[in-house]
């Protein structure tokens, strides 16, 4: 209908030239209203934020004539034109242009991917798991998936657009101007002629077919490709089912302020303690140990007991088996474990464990990592006397000039003149997000390709939009795209909003992680790379952005250097140094003032790492904190991820107890510096607030692991309640000497001086300094105080051997209520 009323103006124009007018189309002109639209159905603005329309030049000449239809020749009267019209020359098969379109886009990529199954092939290698083809039995051929038959309001569509028929517009234009064209060559005056001459009612027809195009064709296709995208990707979402962890709340589209700390290069005792109290604080972070890491702070084999109390517990199970009487939870929990190859399983997992970290520590202790030089943040590089100096971010201009923007994938990371990383405004995705992402690209690429642009390149995209377009994804993509990012989705149509256009383009081009993100899609980005982004703007621009937000995550720490090797030296998590002790009173004070004045978070601060001394220390177990909330290094900067790039661990250097951080696996530029907080909440409110935005594939939807007290509760009110603890403290009173069990206990268990603290030392002697030897001894701590540890430690043993079954027979429990 559309093409039959243009073809009618056209062919009226033809007829009546001196009523046409000869000025061109402007930007305020209404556009005559289409009889049959996608946008009366879908209810669309007048413009839609796709933007995939090419432009064509004003005027076709015979050259761009024969590019369109190469075996049509010029029609040369309007019943030619008619005459194609009703035969179907102008009938646009939307599903094969979407075919030859995507084909064209992915070309490179099944090339590249072609050529690889060929090389592996080649060395014998299958390509799906990297073992010997030889080795492996043919792979069956797939079975052609079904089309699915998809109906709405009773008519069959396509899943993968909602027309299946167009309107040509772009050929149904050359035509037009192919018969001006032809008529104005055979006008002696050609388009010079006045009034009344062929080749001047030519000219006007052409101009009012531009005008057309201009107003009605170009929208009308933008409207159809938005249609189609929006019907395509809502029905591949629905089948998807997405009902992974999403944030809840209102969105935020704007970055969290800067934290404010105090730089540290060296750890710190907290503040408030005595001075006595503060030297023995330094003395516990002090060790006899050479330098290395420490490997397992603690460790307690309760394999055999273990053992030895399910088989106890199984043989009386049996022995009862002739009698009527029914079998206890724990007798049935416990012939479960004693039949479950899981928990053997769990043992040698763990056995393996332990025995793989000894293996790393030595292995990295021998390669001399904590001699290495620690990453240098950008950050820390400026300059500390400027009265007026500005915060380091990635818009900081000092930034811009500390760094060779030309550095190539080869550049050693120990370059004296280039940081190795830069603490910014960090953004993430959750797990819905992500989901939604990885369904939209996975229909084009295939999974491990669509994990790879998710991880690699789409998140260190997003961190380097600027912070008040970062949580837009479409910028993001634009960026792999190497298209200009714009302020808003609307087309800019006024001289300020082009020169903001401008001014963010500048920002992150410029900055010192957009150099360096820049030569890296120059040297090493995939084929694939552009086609993915393309088909991830398609959808976000039809669906909306609800079903791809990003979220603030806070400041963080990107990597700048073009790679970091594995078991790499980080730095070292610095902060004020607590005594357990005083870390216990610092968290009582917080909870009674939080709870008197009602300001409890839903999430605490992850700014404290736990400290633990070796047991093969000579001073045995022990616990201090690290506070990095206050005072810290650069290393409190690192966020959490579920997949992590670098891991924390007790080392032992210049006669100090550290935490030094050190990587994973091999990073790349761009992404960002994060460990596994490895934190357990007992609140349902913690752990359902706690939704992570790492936006890695093994994301875990929470950065907290959930544990229900209610076992452990049990047990100990079972067990252990007040008045037996009240008891063992009495009894530990009325001992003099101690006992030679309780001594075995204390040495199973590597509790030494350093697990009693302060009190280990001793209050009328003069205080130790550096340089003199501690003056802590294990003689200095009361016998009751030892005793009663020894009754808690033995508690804890037996703890260790009922909770498995405590935690079954719940488990059995729900089973038999549900049931």
């Amino acid at each position: 209908q559309t093409t039959k009323q243009a073809l009618d103006i056209v062919s009226e124009v033809s007829i009546k030239d001196s009523i046409i007018e000869t000025k061109p189309p402007s930007s305020n002109d209404v556009a005559p209203p289409i009889t049959s639209t996608v946008s009366s159905r879908l209810d669309l603005p007048e413009e839609t934020p796709l933007q995939s329309v090419k432009e064509t030049p004003n005027f076709l000449s015979d050259e761009s004539l024969c590019q369109t239809d190469p075996e049509s020749k010029p029609p040369l009267t309007w019943d030619d034109l008619r005459a194609r019209r009703n035969s179907g020359r102008y009938i646009l098969h939307r599903l094969e242009k979407l075919e030859k379109e995507r084909n064209k886009r992915l070309g490179p990529y099944k090339w590249d991917k072609r050529k690889r199954r060929q090389q592996l092939a080649k060395e014998g290698v299958n390509a799906g798991d990297g073992s010997k083809t030889g080795d492996m039995m043919p792979k069956p051929v797939s079975k052609p998936t079904a089309k699915r038959n998809l109906t709405r309001n009773g008519v069959r569509v396509h899943p993968r657009v909602l027309h299946e028929k167009g309107i040509h517009w772009d050929l149904f234009r050359a035509d037009v101007c192919a018969m001006c064209n032809s008529a104005i060559r055979r006008d002696p005056l050609g388009a010079s002629g006045g009034s009344g001459t062929l080749g001047h009612a030519a000219t006007k027809v052409m101009q009012l077919m531009e005008q057309i195009f201009e107003r009605i064709a170009k929208k009308h296709m933008r409207e159809m490709e938005f249609a189609d995208a929006r019907h395509e990707f809502t029905i591949l979402l629905e089948a998807k089912s997405n009902e992974e962890a999403a944030f809840q709340g209102n969105w935020r589209t704007t970055p969290f302020p800067e934290r404010k700390y105090e730089r540290l290069k060296n750890d710190v005792v907290c503040a408030g303690l005595s001075e006595l109290d503060e030297n023995i604080a330094s003395c516990e972070k002090q060790t006899v140990l050479p330098d290395s890491f420490v490997g397992l702070s603690y460790t307690y084999n309760d394999t055999g007991e273990s053992e030895g109390w399910m088989k106890s517990v199984t043989n009386k199970s049996h022995h009862r088996k002739s009698s009527t009487r029914q079998f206890s939870d724990e007798e049935k929990a416990a012939d479960a474990l004693s039949r479950d190859q899981g928990v053997i399983k769990a043992q040698v997992r763990a056995t393996m464990q332990k025995l793989l970290i000894g293996v790393q520590d030595k292995v990295m202790t021998d390669a001399g990592v904590l001699k290495e030089s620690e990453l240098r943040s950008a950050n820390w590089e400026q300059p500390s006397d400027s009265d007026d100096k500005k915060r380091c971010d990635n818009n900081s201009t000092w930034m811009e000039e500390t760094v060779d923007p030309s550095i190539s994938n080869d550049s050693n990371i120990d370059d004296d003149k280039s940081p190795h990383l830069v603490e910014q405004s960090v953004w993430g995705l959750d797990c819905y997000t992500r989901r939604n992402i990885m369904a939209c690209v996975e229909k084009d690429l295939d999974p491990d390709t669509a994990v790879e642009f998710v991880e690699k390149w789409l998140l260190p995209a997003i961190n380097v939009c600027p912070e008040d377009l970062a949580h837009d994804l479409v910028n993001a993509a634009k960026i792999l795209e190497g298209l200009p990012l714009e302020t808003s989705n609307a087309d800019i149509k006024n001289q300020s909003s082009a020169k903001d256009a401008s001014s963010a383009n500048e920002r992150w081009s410029n900055s010192l992680f957009g150099k360096a993100l820049l030569m890296k899609m120059k040297n090493s980005a995939p084929v694939w790379l552009k086609a993915a982004s393309f088909q991830l703007r398609r959808a976000i621009e039809s669906l909306g952005h609800d079903f791809f937000r990003v979220h603030p995550k806070g400041h963080g720490s990107i990597v700048l250097s073009p790679l970091l090797k594995a078991n790499t030296l980080v730095t070292f998590y610095r902060g004020e140094v607590y005594p357990s002790w005083r870390w216990g009173e610092k968290m009582d004070a917080i909870d009674i003032t939080q709870d008197h004045i009602g300001l409890r978070p839903n999430l605490p601060d992850f700014y404290n790492m736990a400290l633990e001394r070796p047991q093969s220390d000579p001073k045995g177990y022990g616990l201090m904190i690290v506070d990095a909330s206050r005072k810290a290094g650069h290393g409190s900067m690192l966020s959490h991820s579920c997949d992590p790039t670098c891991e924390v661990r007790v080392a032992a250097l210049n006669g100090k107890l550290c935490l030094a951080m050190t990587t994973l696996r091999n990073v790349e530029l761009g992404e960002e510096l994060t460990f596994d907080y490895n934190a357990v909440t007992e609140s349902l409110e913690e752990y359902r607030s706690a939704i992570c935005l790492c936006g890695y594939n093994k994301c875990r939807g929470s950065f907290l692991h959930f544990a229900t007290a209610d076992c452990y509760q049990s047990v100990l009110n079972r067990n252990s309640p007040i008045a037996v603890r009240f008891a063992n403290l009495v009894k530990g009173c009325n001992k003099k000497v101690m006992a030679e069990e309780d001594e075995k206990t204390l040495s199973t268990h590597g509790f030494g001086t350093a697990a009693f603290g302060a009190v280990s030392f001793s209050r009328n002697s003069p205080l130790p300094t550096a340089t003199s030897s501690p003056l802590d001894g294990i003689e200095n701590v009361p016998v009751w105080l030892r005793t009663y540890v020894c009754d808690v430690l033995r508690y804890i043993e037996y703890e260790r051997r009922a909770l498995p079954i405590a935690l079954l027979c719940d488990d059995l429990n729900n089973n038999e209520e549900k049931q």
